[in-house]
């Protein structure tokens, strides 16, 4: 993800215009709850070590 976010900041930077940051924000979001969304299936398939339920 740092690179991710890395590379939507050179891009922020570089962008002519607001809908231009738009675009970009909106992919990042994306990217950004896709990655969460892993995550929480892997973690999802094993308990949590050490919980408390």
């Amino acid at each position: 993800m740092r690179g991710i976010f890395s590379d939507a900041r050179a891009k922020l930077d570089a962008a002519p215009d607001a809908e231009g940051q738009r675009d970009i924000l909106r992919a990042l979001g994306e990217a950004a709850l896709a990655e969460h969304v892993e995550w929480a299936l892997m973690h999802r398939e094993r308990p949590l070590e050490n919980a408390r339920f």
